[in-house]
């Protein structure tokens, strides 16, 4: 990259990132079709279902549940409803807005992994019913399952997208890891999307 700039350096940045898609996609053996958006970090990643929502359905209000508050990154809850996450954004430094550009008017809600005693909450359960009056009300609803948060806590679904994305969005936040290839590949055929980041410890048997 020393020396580069301006379109020479786009196309060597657009030949990696294509080259680590496509080493992803066969690490992980996702079916064909499946597409890999990189991002710099697993709250940043929550941005892209608001995104894609925002985008195939630009006239629905949007509606985005996260599950295991506290147990998942800091930055998941701000960044679902598309508010910045930090006062510091890549190369704009400090910034007083609350809102991405273009992410006004995101509701949504978060459940807590825990009770204040520390009993498991069954935030599944709880997911299911918001997402239910979300329809009912006419919003696009976009719900999380957890995959294993901070203290290894699964929550008991992991949501598929309703109607291959038409009515609602299923996002399985696997950012921990800790899945098979059978697993990622049922989340696949629901049609979910996975939040996966690599900045865990790996031990990969070859076969």
């Amino acid at each position: 990259m020393k020396g580069l700039s301006g379109q020479e350096l786009d196309t060597a940045l657009l030949e990696i990132f294509a080259d680590q898609r496509e080493r992803l996609a066969q690490y992980l053996r996702l079916p064909k079709g499946a597409q890999i958006i990189l991002c710099p970090s697993g709250s940043d990643a929550e941005y892209l279902p608001v995104a894609l929502a925002r985008s195939l359905h630009p006239s629905k209000e949007i509606a985005n549940g996260i599950t295991q508050l506290n147990e998942i990154g800091a930055g998941s809850a701000p960044a679902s409803t598309g508010k910045y996450f930090s006062t510091h954004a890549p190369f704009l430094g400090k910034h007083d807005n609350e809102n991405l550009t273009g992410f006004d008017g995101i509701s949504g809600t978060t459940i807590p992994a825990r009770e204040s005693n520390g009993k498991l909450i069954n935030a599944s359960e709880k997911m299911d019913k918001y997402c239910t009056q979300q329809l009912e009300d006419k919003r696009f609803p976009i719900v999380h399952g957890v995959f294993g948060g901070k203290t290894g806590v699964r929550d008991t679904k992991m949501p598929g997208s309703l109607e291959a994305g038409a009515k609602s969005f299923g996002v399985v936040d696997a950012c921990q890891g800790r899945f098979s290839y059978e697993e990622m590949n049922s989340w696949m055929n629901q049609n979910s999307i996975v939040l996966f980041t690599t900045s865990k410890f790996y031990q990969v048997r070859m076969c």
